[in-house]
């Protein structure tokens, strides 16, 4: 699903300023494909999304400026929203760092592993990426 998001917001991000239609394609070894033109005879289509360029206003209110300006550049909400990605990314690079320890310590146990290191290393994965 994030592969999806990440695909159309890319297309919404690289088309000029007039809508567009984007289509979903399936292929017959069933590849997904998204692209601003019809699918071709080989594919099948089986979404049609219409996607609007959005539309912002030039103006801002003087509260919003003083606001951005004592914030050092960023709104409130911004800032309080980037320290939670950035928690949140700690938290992924701890659970990524523990998956590559214990593949690490499989690696050289080779088949000396036991089921009690399996054990230990799987609950330190575990720990680790817990509530990602």
């Amino acid at each position: 699903m994030r592969v999806v998001a990440c695909v159309v917001l890319c297309c919404c991000v690289a088309t000029p300023c007039a809508a567009t239609t984007l289509f979903r394609c399936v292929s017959a070894d069933g590849g997904v494909s998204y692209q601003d033109v019809a699918c071709v005879d080989a594919q099948v289509e089986t979404r049609r999304i219409s996607v609007a360029p959005e539309v912002r206003s030039g103006k801002r209110s003087g509260k919003a400026r003083s606001a951005k300006a004592r914030s050092g550049g960023k709104p409130a909400a911004r800032n309080a929203a980037a320290s939670r990605t950035d928690s949140r990314s700690r938290a992924r690079a701890a659970c990524v760092q523990a998956r590559h320890g214990r593949d690490a310590i499989l690696e050289r146990a080779g088949l000396e592993r036991t089921f009690e290191l399996l054990r230990k290393l799987d609950d330190d994965v575990l720990n680790a990426c817990k509530g990602l």
